[in-house]
């Protein structure tokens, strides 16, 4: 076909040179057309009744970049040679495709949300493609798809029918160097007439597309990588906000905590602020019974972002980015953390997945003990919906399980649903009605009354668990959703009441019933007002949000888009001004005679622009405020535990090392005697010798009795200094305070645990093995910090033997036990000393176990493969040298040195290992005195069955050593037989 194609331009006199003109024109007005359809539709839908002079204005920018676009190619392909000519014209054609792509996927972004797309919203989708691929495939409709392939078609086509040497620059007059000229020469006229027109005064909603949608993302790209698309002034230091310190007093009231996060649920067609409207009847009775702010707002439109508000009582930082659930991102302590340190359990619990947005570490960040997400709960018989996770349904069962745990002791409770949430998909059994407001609005109104469904149902849970009259439900909307009010769908820029205004209301212990309260109220303000219904005491701190009990609103109100520098408000009384940076003129609307904000004041002539300076001036100050605030808390949330010489009280002192780069110089434990769900504070002081590599962090365990035949482990591994200076960016001669609140949590077995503590990698679980003075070394890596003693009347202690071989109860030391337990002594091949021997007991019932801990020497390093071995063999004769009556009982006792530790194989020189062993004792087995005997073999070895010489003061029997002895009697008898 190719050469069929070139066989007819030559006969049509096409040369080379005309060639890459056809070539670059065929590409070029793809683009042009592309880029100018896209622009006269998004035009006439935003600006049906402008004029040829604004149509000419909004397009001046595109025709100017299409253009410069056009002549740069042209001339790079035109003045390039041999291969550089091959080269350019492959480049061109793939940012051809690219552009069209973007083209494609920009234009189809508008259509479905009414906004313009941009580089962060780009980043943002990169960042998070694996869980929003099920969102854009939502908005993929057949025109979509047609137009990404036809993007694609269209760009590879003329290079494969042109190609050969079709790019190399022709001999003789460079036909397409003249015309290039020409292009050029228009292309300053096409520039001089941009800039004339850019003077022009367009409409403000057409503001929004005088520049050149790919030219922007251009700009912002660079201004992303150049870190100045975020931040307060360079030039301003602002103070932090004072660390929240709260006490009980002698009103304080143990109330448990419920927080209902309602996904995508706007005020104004709930039924509690519309009765008219049913799509909401249980909240309906519910928020009569307590008290309801008609006006609260959210902070910024989006869920990852207004959960920080609503738990932690402070402005979210205003980034599109999620810095808050970033390690140290956090400046504050939560509601679940306060909490939690008087005794609250702590649980949040939703639907969708927990790894979107970085979900789980938020919910770290803020305090909670325990996250319960999508891939946690039990979806059995529950539908998937929407893109995200389950039905909402899939909650009810694992909260009431856990509130079932809890026994009487205080909760927090945090829930967020999903139902609601685009694209408003509820379960197929699920029954819906017929709205008279549009397909995709009467699925949103369906998806709340299943939102109302689910939450009566939990409702009922706590009734029919008496926790109703001891409980404080704060139920929220995270924030509201548009459905083309203002041009926009969804939330992240609907600045706009339909998505700002947010339900609020409380019910429950103490608060007051059937208050409905005016004013204006925000997020920030249900941290207050919850430490107020509990009657704790803010003894310090500031928290820029007030009670809901004291009855008076907010004078003035800040909010901001979700995305970066897209827009912001201010509402102050009855007036809302929302500013767009620029892009376009600021809205001013009076609320009170317009609520929904249909007629602009600016546009109408009735405020000068002039006039906003002072407002718009304050929501700049306040959005700088708030991002230099963050910085400034997580600064001063460091500073007392990082300092450049070591602290006057570091406990107890020790020396451990762990991988030369930090050593542990103290540690302090406040209690080690807890009552089931107390806590303790536990203190670690380090000196960091050399900045760790990228990838440590910080574990710490609790290793208790055995149960179900697993050690009852408890996780608490964390971010030093309280979550804000992760081990990775410790710094060389800093000392490191971390203290950390150590929670064993309800339900855990009474019993001794044992606390270790050490560092880590991800990348195949590497651990910093410690070594020093003043701390056994465990098998696992860690420094045994002590031992904590947990009783819980509901789970009594095990016995001695199963706590006897919790995990970390097997210890490393550098130093020889003194003294030695008693029992034979031996080495194995000049490799292993077994130093001594413990035994639990001189008598065994059959069926049961017999406990030994080997107290063992690492003389060398052992060959990779060496195993120990201890077999049992009985019962003897009086002398201790036969069996009884010519027979033998044997075992063969399989045993796992140091369970959780390394192999023997990797075990280092100058280890001394205690290592427990528990020897079950068969049922069939025969009354009597048995022997037990150990050793140690290597598969590579070629002595008699691959075992280690040993040299011992006790005897040898076929190289394994005679370690003990002990006797076996039958169930029910008073003394073991005699032979």
């Amino acid at each position: 076909m190719t050469n069929r194609l070139n066989k007819t331009l030559r006969a049509l006199a096409i040369t080379p040179s005309k060639r890459l003109l056809l070539f670059v024109g065929i590409l070029a007005s793809v683009v042009t057309v592309g880029t100018l359809v896209a622009k006269v539709q998004k035009f006439l839908r935003l600006g049906p009744d402008a004029g040829v002079l604004d149509a000419a204005a909004t397009l001046s920018s595109d025709v100017f970049i299409v253009a410069a676009w056009i002549v740069g190619w042209t001339w790079a392909l035109h003045l390039a040679r041999g291969r550089w000519s091959t080269a350019l014209a492959a480049l061109f054609q793939f940012m051809t495709m690219i552009i069209l792509l973007f083209l494609v996927v920009e234009h189809g972004f508008y259509l479905a949300t009414g906004s313009l797309l941009d580089w962060h919203l780009l980043r943002y989708t990169a960042e998070h493609l694996g869980q929003l691929k099920l969102v854009i495939a939502s908005e993929m409709g057949a025109a979509s798809w047609l137009g990404l392939g036809a993007a694609v078609v269209v760009a590879i086509t003329p290079a494969l029918l042109l190609r050969g040497r079709a790019w190399q620059r022709p001999e003789g007059p460079p036909l397409a160097g003249r015309i290039v000229t020409l292009v050029a020469a228009s292309l300053i006229v096409l520039g001089l007439a941009h800039a004339s027109l850019s003077l022009h005064k367009l409409p403000a909603k057409l503001q929004l597309l005088r520049s050149n949608a790919a030219a922007a993302h251009v700009g912002d790209g660079l201004a992303d990588l150049l870190g100045t698309s975020e931040g307060g002034s360079e030039d301003t230091v602002f103070k932090p906000v004072e660390p929240v310190v709260v006490t009980r007093t002698n009103e304080t009231k143990p109330y448990n905590v419920v927080m209902i996060v309602l996904e995508s649920v706007r005020a104004d067609v709930l039924t509690p602020y519309n009765p008219d409207l049913k799509t909401a009847p249980f909240l309906g009775e519910l928020a009569a019974k307590g008290t309801l702010a008609e006006q609260a707002y959210t902070v910024i439109p989006h869920t990852t972002k207004s959960l920080v508000p609503l738990h932690c009582g402070i402005y979210p930082k205003i980034t599109p980015r999620f810095h808050e659930a970033t390690d140290g991102g956090m400046p504050v302590d939560c509601l679940a953390r306060l909490l939690g340190r008087f005794g609250y359990a702590t649980h949040f619990i939703q639907s969708p997945e927990s790894v979107f947005e970085r979900r789980r570490d938020l919910v770290k960040a803020f305090g909670f003990e325990r996250l319960s997400a999508k891939e946690d709960l039990p979806s059995e018989g529950f539908q998937h919906v929407g893109y995200f996770g389950y039905e909402d349904d899939v909650m009810l069962q694992p909260t009431f399980d856990w509130l079932d745990q809890q026994q009487g002791k205080p909760f927090y409770l945090g829930l967020l649903n999903a139902t609601s949430h685009h694209p408003y998909e509820v379960p197929k059994n699920f029954e819906k009605r017929k709205w008279d407001v549009g397909a995709k609005m009467s699925r949103y109104f369906d998806s709340l009354r299943y939102t109302d469904r689910f939450i009566k149902k939990l409702f009922a849970g706590f009734e029919a668990r008496g926790l109703m009259k001891n409980t404080i439900f704060v139920i929220a909307g995270d924030h509201g959703e548009g459905f083309n009010e203002h041009g926009r769908y969804g939330h992240d820029d609907s600045i706009h009441e339909e998505g700002m205004r947010v339900p609020l209301f409380l019910v429950g212990a103490d608060v007051p019933a059937g208050v409905r309260l005016k004013g204006l109220w925000q997020h920030i303000d249900v941290m207050p007002t919850v430490l107020e219904l509990l009657k704790l005491r803010v003894v310090a701190g500031d928290l820029p949000g007030r009670s809901l009990l004291k009855g008076e609103g907010h004078k003035r109100l800040f909010y901001s888009c979700w995305r970066d520098k897209r827009c912001l408000a201010m509402r102050e009384g009855d007036t809302k001004i929302i500013y767009h940076y620029g892009k376009r003129d600021p809205e001013v609307y009076d609320l009170a005679a317009d609520p929904g904000e249909k007629d602009d004041l600016l546009a109408a002539g009735k405020v000068t622009v002039d006039s906003l300076a002072p407002q718009i001036a304050a929501m700049e100050d306040w959005r700088k405020e708030v991002n230099g605030r963050f910085q400034a808390q997580s600064e001063r949330r460091k500073s007392p535990w990082i300092s450049d010489s070591a602290p006057a009280d570091i406990g107890t002192p020790v020396d451990i090392t762990f991988d030369s780069f930090a050593r542990m110089i103290g540690y302090k434990v406040e209690t080690n005697k807890l009552k089931d769900g107390d806590a303790t504070w536990v203190t670690c002081v380090y000196e960091v010798l050399r900045p760790p590599k990228p990838g440590w962090n910080l574990w710490m365990h609790a290793a208790g009795p055995r149960e179900k035949g697993k050690v009852k482990l408890f996780n608490s591994d964390h971010v030093p200094v309280e979550g804000s200076y992760p081990v990775d960016k410790w710094q060389a001669g800093q000392f490191i305070t971390d203290r950390h609140w150590l929670r064993m949590p309800p339900g855990y077995p009474s019993g001794d645990y044992e606390l270790t503590v050490g560092f880590y990698r991800r990348d195949g679980n590497k651990r910093a093995w410690p070594h020093g003075e003043g701390l056994s070394i465990t098998a696992s890596g860690g420094a045994h910090l002590g031992t904590l003693h947990v009783t819980n009347p509901r789970a009594p202690a095990k016995t001695p033997l199963a706590s006897l071989l919790a995990k970390d109860r097997a210890l490393v030391s550098l130093e020889a036990p003194s003294p030695l337990p008693g029992g034979a002594t031996a080495t194995f091949a000049d490799l292993l000393a077994l130093e001594g021997v413990t035994q639990g007991t001189r008598r065994v019932l059959a069926g049961k176990s017999i406990s030994f801990t080997w107290h063992l020497a690492v003389l060398q390093e052992t060959p990779r493969w060496t195993d120990i071995f201890v077999h049992v063999e009985g019962p003897l004769t009086a002398d201790g040298k036969g069996y009884i009556d010519g027979k033998r009982s044997y075992i063969n006792a399989v045993h796992r040195s140091l369970p959780g530790g390394p192999d023997i194989g990797k075990w280092p020189k100058g280890w001394h290992v205690k290592d427990h062993h528990a020897i079950h004792v068969p049922k069939h087995f025969r009354p009597g005195r048995y022997r037990v005997l150990l050793g140690f073999w290597d598969p590579n070895r070629d002595s008699p069955e691959h075992r280690l010489e040993p040299t011992s003061r006790a005897p040898v029997i076929k190289d394994r050593v005679l370690v003990g002895e002990f006797n076996v009697a039958r169930p029910g008898s008073e003394r073991p037989a005699t032979p």
